[in-house]
């Protein structure tokens, strides 16, 4: 049994990826996570579960609002002056990761109160925990992976003349040699990152898929209007749903839309209200709830535009994972990962374009392929049960194995 540590900027809920690591990893190995509270709408969702799965006094919480008072004020205070250091060109590679995301200032206090020596494996995942983390394990020979689950300087990020773009590939490509394995959470990213250019020890893809056990198999007929159904953290703009609404409305009486997720009211009012004729919002969920209730849907949307940014045209979501896994028909937009995503899995959905005209014309194809939609569901189900984090885990699970058997020997 090794003695394992899991890092992150966020916590659990939002953090899916480390969920699914410290739910299975929990089950053989002795594992502790260093975790962000006070993150809005996650709180609750994250007592709930925590409380459920008795994961409470397994995770270390650093609060990350302004209640925390001074190391809050400390925090944004330095975050705020080392970015004013790299645009002056005074910022080395610290200084560039405060100004980077102030929670690593936060988690650079926190990490300091343990010691490497404690842990066999240390498991370090999103952009602001790697400078902390690399720091605090740099001359020890203990040994860490950091999870690329973005290709984060090709996320979406605020106007500032292309510095914090300039401090990611920096903090990437100075930091994740000192890895001992890096993951990747789709082939694409994993091609992007190592064209920064950046040599890494070690690499391999972890795909976003989850247990089987939390899928069920189709148990009932649907009827009425073909069922769509799209979720994520926050029901906003930005993400593919105008065009999507825009392309349902003349046929809304064919179609109905399920979105899951936090909404947000500018959109609300904007995008929801108006069309309550075929939209029904739902309030997240439990991961486990969400993915039993895929079930009662016909299609998936994995709306990804490549034209938001670098990132959306590279990745491979949670969702397209979760309803591949579920026997959802998945309709996808044409961005570069997800057709090969699709290419791989021809007889799970279709691909379309990302504009108005072409989503018009691929829900109108739902439409008349309803009946074969559905009587595909549990052919589709079937088929997906070998994509499932139970493999794609066995994959880290090798690389514990092979550490622990070197540090024993050693």
């Amino acid at each position: 049994m090794a003695n394992i540590l899991l890092i992150t900027t966020q916590n659990l809920t939002t953090n899916p990826r480390l969920q699914k690591e410290f739910l299975k990893l929990r089950q053989d190995h002795a594992v502790q996570v260093i975790a962000f509270s006070d993150l809005g709408w996650s709180d609750t969702l994250e007592t709930e579960r925590g409380a459920k799965e008795q994961w409470v006094s397994l995770v270390r919480y650093i609060p990350a609002s302004r209640a925390s008072g001074w190391p809050f004020v400390y925090a944004t205070m330095i975050s705020k002056l080392a970015g004013l250091m790299d645009r002056v060109g005074l910022a080395g590679i610290r200084m560039k990761a405060w100004a980077s995301n102030k929670r690593a200032v936060l988690l650079w206090r926190s990490l300091r109160k343990y010691r490497p020596k404690d842990f066999d494996l240390v498991l370090v995942h999103t952009l602001g925990a790697l400078y902390p983390a690399w720091r605090w394990l740099q001359g020890t020979p203990v040994p860490w992976v950091f999870d690329v689950e973005d290709f984060h300087p090709g996320e979406a990020m605020p106007e500032d003349g292309g510095f914090e773009k300039k401090r990611r590939i920096t903090l990437m490509r100075e930091l994740l040699p000192g890895a001992s394995h890096v993951h990747f959470a789709s082939p694409l990213i994993g091609e992007a990152v190592k064209g920064l250019p950046v040599s890494l020890k070690s690499s391999s893809v972890l795909n976003n898929c989850f247990s089987r056990h939390e899928f069920v198999p189709p148990d009932k007929e649907l009827t009425g209007r073909i069922k769509l159904v799209w979720f994520s953290q926050n029901i906003d703009g930005g993400r593919g749903l105008e065009e999507v609404i825009k392309a349902i409305a003349p046929l809304q009486d064919e179609v109905e839309l399920h979105l899951i997720g936090n909404l947000v009211q500018d959109f609300e009012r904007e995008w929801i209200a108006p069309n309550r004729k075929f939209i029904h919002t739902h309030l997240p969920m439990p991961q486990e709830k969400l993915h039993r209730s895929l079930m009662n849907y016909d299609v998936g949307l994995a709306m990804e535009l490549s034209t938001a940014d670098e990132n959306r045209n590279l990745c491979l979501t949670n969702k397209i994972f979760a309803y591949l896994q579920s026997g959802l028909y998945i309709l996808a937009t044409d961005t570069q990962a997800q057709k090969r995503f699709m290419d791989e899995h021809a007889r799970h959905g279709v691909v379309c374009g990302q504009s108005v005209e072409a989503l018009s014309s691929a829900m109108a194809e739902l439409v008349k392929d309803k009946t074969r939609i559905r009587s595909g569901k549990d052919e589709r189900y079937k088929l997906a049960d070998d994509v499932c984090w139970e493999n794609e885990c066995g994959k880290l699970s090798e690389l514990i194995e092979r550490w622990t058997n070197q540090a024993r020997h050693a």
